[in-house]
């Protein structure tokens, strides 16, 4: 498990396992380290163990065996303490469906002890951000899954904490809002250094705020790092596509070369020349995070054929 020494880990396990009635291993030996600022994409799929392991950082559940470190200090003697830092948005958005939105988050913000002034000034921001300003009046009963969605989001962030628990955070919006709330976690994490912990089954909208990444199959972490580490840890390689034919000739030639930097593909184009053919294209083939995540799904499948 490699850590990030320059900043705090604002969320650590080691060894996390719980087992449910009937001997349901939940989650088995779960170790990370998340550090301060960093979006970090929990993924695997459904019955993998995800929202346990949200549940038993929160403190909702008890694990069977194994340590949680907040902020570098343990959960189990700083309860309380933590609940505070933390913001929480679950899959099924948890809403008081006759109150409007503004009164479910001035609801939620006396629930934190914030201070009325406090509340109206961060409320009217993240309705305003994430486009609610026009339903605020309205009840809840009356909201989009969408716009219902934005309205936990906007409870989550509402006091402002330096952890964030997303469970789908971009499902039922949207592209326009999904990539609106996107925005505001990448910018949270870069501008105001807060940790986010990432559930979702979208990988392509996910690729492009998670620096961090931890694969999930029948409660064992069976992948965990950053793109690039994973990359180097799988059996898959960037490759460079060349379409080309010797001059004045029709018929063409397709190859595809395994290539690790610019060098490599600029001397296998340079070469292609050389030998008097003429390239009609050329591009580079990088595996996407989809790939990773079923390679390395796949190789578990494999194992237990």
């Amino acid at each position: 498990m490699e850590k990030d020494f320059q900043k705090m880990t604002a969320i650590e396990t080691q060894s996390l396992s719980k087992t449910f009635s009937g001997d349901v291993k939940a989650l088995t030996e779960v170790s990370f380290a998340i550090a301060e600022g960093a979006v970090f994409g929990f993924l695997g799929p459904n019955g993998s163990g995800k929202t346990t392991c949200i549940r038993v950082l929160n403190g909702i559940l008890s694990a069977d065996s194994g340590n949680i470190l907040i902020n570098e200090k343990p959960l189990t003697e700083h309860g309380i303490q933590v609940h505070s830092l933390c913001g929480v948005m679950t899959e099924n958005a948890a809403l008081y469906e006759n109150l409007t939105g503004q009164e479910n988050l001035t609801f939620f913000g006396q629930m934190q002890l914030m201070d009325e002034t406090l509340i109206r000034e961060r409320s009217d921001y993240l309705l305003h951000y994430l486009g609610l300003d026009e339903a605020a009046s309205r009840k809840a009963k009356t909201y989009s899954s969408g716009m219902k969605k934005k309205l936990s989001l906007a409870i989550a962030l509402l006091h402002n904490p330096g952890i964030l628990y997303l469970d789908e955070p971009t499902a039922s919006l949207d592209p326009e809002s999904a990539k609106d709330v996107l925005e505001l976690i990448s910018r949270l994490a870069k501008e105001e250094n807060k940790s986010v912990f990432l559930c979702s089954h979208q990988l392509r909208y996910i690729e492009t705020i998670c620096n961090l990444y931890g694969f999930l199959n029948s409660g064992n972490l069976i992948a965990y790092g950053t793109f690039e580490q994973l990359l180097k840890k799988s059996t898959l390689d960037e490759k460079l596509h060349v379409r080309y034919a010797a001059k004045n000739q029709t018929e063409t030639n397709i190859n595809e070369y395994v290539v690790h930097n610019d060098s490599e593909a600029a001397a296998i184009i340079s070469s292609i020349i050389s030998e008097g053919n003429e390239i009609f294209e050329a591009r580079r083939i990088i595996p996407q995070l989809e790939d990773l995540y079923f390679t390395f799904q796949n190789s578990v499948k494999d194992d237990n054929i």
